[in-house]
């Protein structure tokens, strides 16, 4: 019986947190939706409601603002090496000049770096977006009717399914900064 030692591939981790981060935001709902405790009915506060709001907002304008930026400094802190290589697709040129093309020295560290690099902005875009929905649970508890409480975990989760890994999101980067594509 052979036995693989291979990792597993690049986006499996995070697309089970993703999923993860998903059904814990619809625990959220169940929670609400199945009173499980007698909760006395309070008049909801205006001014609470009109806090919580801005700060939904802004944990949602930063999720799309910050882990960008951690990324991108990520990317750039990292140091690549690279190597020349002839092009086997490319004709041979002028007096048997052969084209080259660039390549990672070490693919397998490559894919390391990059699970390193792009995992801590995946993590922080993934808690800036639950926050929004914890901000729903938040305003349940504080009184609030459930089309406020709903529309705050409806946008959570919204802004955690936009963030579904992918290559793109991942590799692209990456890709983008060296100008190679990673091995797959």
């Amino acid at each position: 019986m052979a036995t693989s030692t291979s990792s597993p591939p690049l986006l499996f981790v995070p697309r089970i947190m993703w999923f993860a981060m998903l059904c814990s935001q619809l625990v959220y709902v169940a929670l609400l939706a199945i009173p499980l405790v007698e909760v006395q009915p309070t008049a909801p506060d205006d001014t609470t409601l009109a806090l919580l709001i801005c700060l939904a907002i802004g944990c949602a304008i930063a999720s799309f603002l910050v882990p960008p930026f951690l990324l991108r400094s990520a990317i750039e802190r990292h140091r690549f090496e690279l190597r020349e290589v002839p092009d086997p697709t490319a004709p041979v040129g002028f007096r048997g000049v052969v084209p080259t093309i660039r390549e990672y020295t070490d693919p397998s560290a490559v894919r390391r770096q990059v699970s390193a690099i792009a995992f801590a902005p995946f993590i922080v875009s993934m808690a800036l977006a639950e926050a929004v929905s914890a901000i729903g649970l938040v305003s349940a508890f504080l009184g609030q009717p459930a089309h406020v409480w709903g529309a705050f975990i409806a946008t959570g989760m919204v802004l955690t399914a936009i963030r579904l890994p992918t290559d793109a999101t991942f590799i692209g980067p990456i890709e983008r900064h060296t100008g190679v594509p990673v091995p797959r």
